[in-house]
């Protein structure tokens, strides 16, 4: 049985309240903001999204903005220096914002795509919280992948380490709003039907009631 989200993530801001709050983070007002959230550390990705964004045409690299949450655990701080090597020799050093882990409820709300290009996941919860605040989520084919995104549906899915095919997938929805908005409403519907924690309660007291009758 999976972990259930807060129906809280669905609440969203209002357009004056998401321009004033990107401004005091220090986030463009005008940008697509892509997001990933998790700890600073290589099998989750990091530069396989820098990667892939530095594969766009420039054109459309202008309309976005990186946004990582997360922090190293490692006392030695050699992931930090690792990601910031790997911003660096990116060339996105000026379209890539870092925080330090902390709540994460804002920043869906104050982002537009989310992305998850792990080499390794169980049934990541990040990826529901994202797609209940109605991010569009694009995630690496990792354990759990399927279970949370039907492809081309409710979100992306492409393969680990492939930056080429996310670049395409950052692509076609930075070129198309409607299909951005579109699956990002449809993901946000089925992530409200299978993955809320009141619908997981739910199922969870089913679960024991047909263990109870038999």
């Amino acid at each position: 049985m999976n972990h259930g989200v807060s129906g809280r993530f669905v609440q969203t801001l209002s357009a004056t309240d998401r321009i004033s709050r990107r401004k005091e983070l220090g986030l463009p007002a005008g940008k697509l903001l892509l997001l990933l959230v998790g700890s600073i550390e290589p099998r989750k990705g990091h530069d396989i999204l820098l990667q892939a964004v530095s594969l766009l045409p420039d054109s459309l690299r202008e309309k976005v903005h990186i946004v990582f949450l997360g922090s190293d655990k490692n006392e030695d701080r050699s992931n930090q220096r690792w990601l910031d090597y790997e911003i660096e020799k990116s060339g996105l050093h000026d379209s890539v914002t870092h925080f330090e882990y902390q709540s994460s409820e804002l920043f869906y709300k104050l982002c537009d795509i989310f992305v998850l290009p792990s080499w390794l996941e169980g049934f990541p919860v990040v990826t529901i919280e994202a797609m209940l605040s109605g991010n569009l989520c694009i995630r690496s084919d990792a354990e759990g992948a399927r279970e949370q995104i039907t492809d081309g549906a409710t979100g992306f899915i492409f393969p680990k380490g492939d930056s080429r095919s996310l670049s395409r997938i950052l692509e076609k929805v930075i070129c198309d709003d409607r299909l951005r908005i579109d699956i990002s409403a449809a993901g946000q519907k089925y992530a409200m039907k299978h993955f809320t924690a009141d619908v997981m309660a739910e199922n969870t007291i089913a679960v024991y009631r047909k263990t109870i009758q038999s």
